[in-house]
């Protein structure tokens, strides 16, 4: 059961390989707002790193700690055997707290991972 019309639902995805500072993720139509209903993360490679999603303004590329509305905050360490990922499946969604803010990405270190993000725009 959805709490959506299935035809809302808006899918995304990255990749990187190298380290990451703000980069875009998901940018919503002009005056919409994101909910993220999960979020799909999955890494390879052999570096470890922190991984930080979070919601900021278009030009926006440094994560502000304790100002930044926060989707995702973890930390993974792959290794030539073990791949470790995450799936977040929120019993409620998150919502951006502003319109216009897109999900960011950004990382300590030249991590390898994947990201799938499932949601819709209001």
């Amino acid at each position: 059961v959805s709490h959506i019309d299935p035809a809302m639902q808006i899918h995304k995805s990255f990749n990187a390989t190298t380290q990451q500072t703000g980069s875009d993720v998901w940018t919503p139509t002009g005056g919409k707002k994101i909910v993220v209903t999960s979020v799909i993360v999955g890494t390879y490679g052999t570096t470890a790193a922190r991984l930080i999603l979070w919601f900021g303004a278009n030009a926006d590329t440094t994560f502000s700690e304790g100002t930044d509305q926060v989707l995702l905050k973890a930390s993974f360490a792959p290794s030539a055997t073990t791949k470790p990922g995450l799936v977040y499946c929120p019993i409620v969604p998150i919502f951006a707290n502003t319109a216009d803010h897109e999900i960011h990405c950004t990382t300590d270190a030249a991590m390898s991972l994947d990201i799938s993000l499932v949601g819709y725009e209001i």
